[in-house]
């Protein structure tokens, strides 16, 4: 083949390179030349790299971005389970400080309330108010009897099948003590108590400085008369001493069939058929100057006599053969001291009809 005939290289393409000549070396950074026009070279790039170390270096500076990002993340997550812990302290002490009390305060309690004197249908509107007002609360009232309730209550209640909610006298306190409760500060506090009710209330019911029940109520002696024996035998107001009573009112109203009282003038002077005849006696020993931790006293030896003097033969208004006082007075005697308001050496009396 002519090689005058042979088509020139396109512009494109390499020099030929000749077995005989070695390949030039790289130039170094100092020494690069100016690129020419047909050349182009990455910007961030250097020289001396292959399009390979480029790649190489890239591969390296995303894993140092890669360690970097990881080690961020796990700071993150650090922050994130520190957080979430305080968050769950938080949650789980509102949890027992406000949710567990606010359900534990709904939950259905029964109180069980032995009574005396009332009975249920009298009772049973008061406690169907409060429940109205604490639905989480039932009350179950009992009418216990009079006879041995004193005995059942320390038993049962040292059992631990006791009421929870109880009647008793202001005296048995002592003996009662460990099965009652003080009185909390937020139902009542020691200056309002003090404030509210009479001073006996204050002595009886206060055990190691502190108050044990509420009173319901407070007995006073009252005489009672029969309005229509008064003016039968024409007396037309009722006594206001005890002179009067003994000396006047009761010898006229009594009345006898020869041996027997039919009509008795006074209910006084026994025990067995008196209601509250210890209290009686107390009161006329108070009003004779006694007090009720002596009874050998001369004052109290005095008042028994005085007291005894109504019921003794021959010059008797009273005995006991009589019925029950009450029951008598129902059905005609003249006088009973069955419930009391006296004063010194005077009755507050009520007129009380037959």
């Amino acid at each position: 083949m002519d090689d005058n005939n042979q088509k020139p290289p396109p512009p494109w393409a390499a020099e030929p390179i000749s077995s005989q000549t070695p390949p030039e070396p790289l130039a170094q950074p100092s020494q690069a030349t100016e690129p020419t026009e047909d050349q182009v070279i990455p910007e961030d790039t250097p020289e001396y790299l292959s399009p390979d170390n480029v790649q190489q270096q890239a591969d390296l500076g995303n894993v140092d971005m890669y360690l970097n990002d990881e080690s961020s993340g796990k700071k993150k997550k650090i922050i994130m389970i520190a957080t979430g812990i305080i968050i769950s302290i938080v949650v789980i002490f509102a949890i027992f400080k406000i949710i567990v009390p606010f359900f534990r305060g709904k939950e259905k309690v029964t109180l069980v309330y032995w009574g005396l004197w009332e009975d249920e249908e009298v009772v049973q509107p008061l406690i169907d108010e409060y429940e109205k007002k604490n639905p989480q609360i039932t009350i179950k009232y009992e009418k216990r009897p009079i006879k041995s309730y004193r005995e059942q209550l320390i038993g049962r209640g040292n059992e631990g099948g006791g009421p929870d909610i109880f009647r008793y006298h202001n005296t048995w306190l002592p003996t009662i003590i460990q099965l009652a409760s003080p009185i909390p500060e937020t139902v009542m506090t020691k200056d309002e108590f003090e404030k509210t009710f009479y001073p006996v209330v204050i002595s009886d019911l206060k055990y190691d400085n502190n108050y044990y029940g509420i009173p319901l109520e407070i007995d006073g002696l009252v005489l009672v008369y029969n309005d229509d024996l008064f003016k039968n035998v024409g007396l037309n107001e009722p006594p206001t001493t005890w002179d009067q009573v003994l000396e006047k009112y009761a010898p006229e109203l009594t009345l006898t069939d020869g041996i027997n009282i039919t009509t008795a003038g006074i209910a006084l002077g026994t025990s067995n058929n008196i209601s509250h005849f210890s209290d009686i006696f107390g009161l006329i020993l108070l009003q004779n100057g006694g007090e009720i931790t002596n009874l050998t006293s001369q004052q109290a030896i005095e008042s028994l006599q005085f007291y005894r003097t109504f019921a003794e033969a021959p010059n008797n208004y009273w005995d006991t053969g009589m019925p029950y006082d009450v029951d008598a007075f129902l059905v005609g005697s003249g006088l009973d001291l069955d419930s009391y308001v006296i004063q010194n050496d005077f009755f507050e009396t009520f007129d009380v009809k037959q």
